[in-house]
């Protein structure tokens, strides 16, 4: 998966940012973008292999050509790959950037 880029200061944050810092650093995605989310889920989606491009561009909001644009280096990694679920992607990552995956959860308490 792509690594996070860094916030531009100058960037006013969109509304519903209001509590996505607190959880991305909860769960050790420290300065994650709403749009870094929302390509994160993206890319899980193209990566579990299960879901057309029409289907991935719904759950988005975009037309599917816009999704193909965006997402095409994604779909490029992922051809001939084995598909993986995003719990596994996941977890995968947690492991590679020493994230506790049990700690993290029990720091989300907005969820509880």
């Amino acid at each position: 998966m792509r690594q996070l880029r860094q916030s531009d200061p100058r960037q006013k944050p969109p509304a519903c940012a209001g509590n996505t810092g607190a959880v991305a650093d909860a769960v050790g995605v420290e300065g994650a973008r709403p749009y870094d989310l929302r390509h994160a889920f993206a890319s899980l989606l193209i990566h579990e292999g299960r879901l057309s491009v029409v289907d991935i561009a719904s759950q988005l909001g975009h037309n599917p050509t816009v999704c193909l644009d965006t997402y095409a280096h994604v779909m490029a990694e992922q051809r001939g790959a084995v598909p993986v679920s995003a719990e596994e992607q996941i977890l995968l990552s947690r492991r590679e950037h020493g994230v506790n995956p049990v700690a993290a959860r029990s720091q989300l308490s907005l969820f509880d």
